[in-house]
């Protein structure tokens, strides 16, 4: 005679509200244009909480590294890039569980457990992993993207690296000690002298970063018909002027050049409003000029992280002071890292300045959304003809433009360029157009 055990159905209602659902964090439009950015550091890791607007990991954009924090609370699942890759605008950067009150909460059957085992075999419930906190790998360090890539290129794990910098930043200084004494110091015995006789061997280095932001934006321009003006602009009365200035001015600011050619520039778009603007297609009108009533003057800076071009904005409004304020800001923020995407966005000219290297002339290459550049070489001391046809010093300092021959003519561009070069060489005339 066989016993028949006796099943007992029950019903078990959650008591939460909520239940766990997983949602992707997209990558949200870092910039004008933009739509890939260099991972350069993740600061969690699978199995990690986070809360709204902890920070999750930092990317290289075009030419600035952006911060990421998340937009709302949960696990981190999964994520969906290496440090190194290249993340898609508009794509998951991670997967997260989060609380989900939009699904209701469904009742259940369950079985007892008494006697269960004569009917059926036992089955265990998965665990639940609780949340992992970061392991050391991720712990943010303090340094430059630059020098984070230059660990990254040598296989070195930047953690191991005890900074020189401020907080313990590591400097690309300390990267490079690493390198040379850092195995011989860890075995504690001195390293042998290095052999003459290695031969050299050709490496490949990946296009990553502002290089590759750099690399593609430029690609993109060589479709532009291109044309070039030069001319030279005597710079004795603005370097005269600009000595009386820095003598009055107190608290050890110092105002260079650049915040003066930035404003002549200003001035000068006046005299030909089109180098201001930038070609369109319109998907009715077809090709456009669009034309734009504000100054935003993008100036060409090198920092650790490579070239960045931060804007000024609205200079027509500005005064000189305001403009130096503005440009060392800007200089400041680049030099760290720091660069937001607002401060890279909206140029409508460019300026730069080459001539902090000791160059002259250069052939700019323009950017898809400005129709003019230019740039300026170092100020050198030259024998010139005066007025009255007498040999006399000068310091002359080369410029070169750029022009989008789609919508510039040389004229016009001339002309832009001779009345910069006017207010440059009898900077007194600046006053009269001041505002």
């Amino acid at each position: 005679m066989f016993r028949i055990a006796r099943v007992v159905r029950a019903r078990a209602f959650s008591s939460s509200r909520y239940v766990q659902a997983l949602k992707p964090f997209l990558l949200a439009d870092v910039g004008e244009g933009i739509k890939e950015c260099e991972v350069i550091q993740w600061m969690i890791q699978p199995g990690a909480r986070l809360e709204e607007f902890d920070p999750v990991c930092e990317l290289q954009s075009d030419k600035a590294t952006v911060e990421i924090t998340s937009r709302f609370s949960g696990v981190v699942k999964k994520l969906h890039y290496d440090v190194g890759d290249m993340a898609q605008v508009g794509q998951p950067l991670l997967d997260m569980e989060v609380a989900d009150n939009t699904v209701t909460d469904e009742p259940e059957p369950v079985q007892n457990t008494q006697e269960q085992d004569s009917l059926a075999p036992a089955t265990e419930s998965e665990p639940v992993e609780p949340p992992q906190h970061p392991t050391s790998d991720f712990i943010k360090a303090l340094a430059t993207p630059a020098v984070r890539r230059l660990c990254r290129e040598n296989d070195i794990d930047i953690t191991s690296i005890n900074g020189s910098g401020k907080s313990g930043r590591v400097m690309k200084e300390d990267v490079l000690a690493f390198l040379a004494g850092g195995s011989s110091a860890a075995t504690g015995t001195a390293a042998a002298p290095a052999s003459t006789s290695i031969p050299e061997v050709a490496s490949l280095t990946p296009i990553k970063g502002v290089a590759k932001q750099m690399f593609g934006s430029m690609s993109a321009s060589t479709s532009i018909p291109h044309f070039l003006f030069t001319e030279e602009i005597v710079m004795n009365k603005l370097m005269a002027l600009r000595k009386r200035v820095n003598s009055s001015l107190t608290g050890g600011q110092k105002l260079s050049y650049m915040p003066f050619m930035i404003k002549a520039l200003s001035l000068s778009i006046k005299t030909a409003p089109i180098v201001n603007s930038r070609y369109v297609e319109d998907p009715v009108k077809g090709p456009c000029i669009e034309t734009r009533p504000a100054h935003n003057i993008s100036i060409a800076m090198d920092t650790p992280q490579g070239l960045v071009v931060p804007v000024i904005k609205n200079v027509e409004r500005k005064s000189v002071m305001e403009i130096a304020n503005d440009l060392v800001r800007l200089q400041e923020l680049g030099a760290a890292g720091k660069l937001t995407s607002d401060d890279l966005q909206g140029g409508t000219i460019t300026l730069s300045n080459i001539g902090t290297v000791g160059g002259t002339y250069v052939a700019p290459v323009l950017v898809s959304s400005q129709v003019a550049i230019g740039a300026v070489g170092a100020i050198k001391k030259r024998p010139v003809f005066d007025e009255n046809d007498n040999i006399v010093a000068a310091h002359v300092m080369m410029t070169s433009w750029s022009g989008d021959h789609r919508i510039l003519d040389g004229v016009t561009l001339a002309k832009a360029v001779m009345r910069w070069k006017h207010y440059l060489e009898q900077p007194e005339d600046m006053l009269l157009e001041l505002v």
